[in-house]
């Protein structure tokens, strides 16, 4: 595995509201694509990951098979079938957004 202390790592958290979903994943980059599952609370689901800085690409993934982009993304990407992605970008968040 890549060594955690490359170039530091952030906490982050992501959260959707979805009060109708059985389960919420994230699927990204920085889980190597493997969905991990967010917590209810309420009619959210959330989830803070420590990401690695950078740019990264991300999904929700809303009952094991309905990808969503993130309605708070800072920007969203289209790969060439389609599809579309979250951008993360590790500079842009918390303490370090540019006002």
């Amino acid at each position: 595995g890549k060594s955690k202390l490359q170039s530091g790592t952030v906490s982050v958290r992501f959260f959707i509201g979805a009060p109708r979903a059985q389960t919420v994943a994230l699927a990204g980059d920085f889980t190597d694509w493997k969905p991990v599952s967010l917590k209810p609370r309420g009619e959210e689901w959330e989830l803070t990951l420590d990401v690695p800085h950078g740019r990264h690409e991300y999904v929700f993934i809303l009952n094991g098979r309905r990808f969503v982009i993130d309605p708070r993304a800072q920007e969203v990407v289209e790969d060439t079938k389609g599809d579309f992605y979250s951008i993360l970008d590790t500079k842009n968040t918390g303490k370090n957004i540019k006002v």
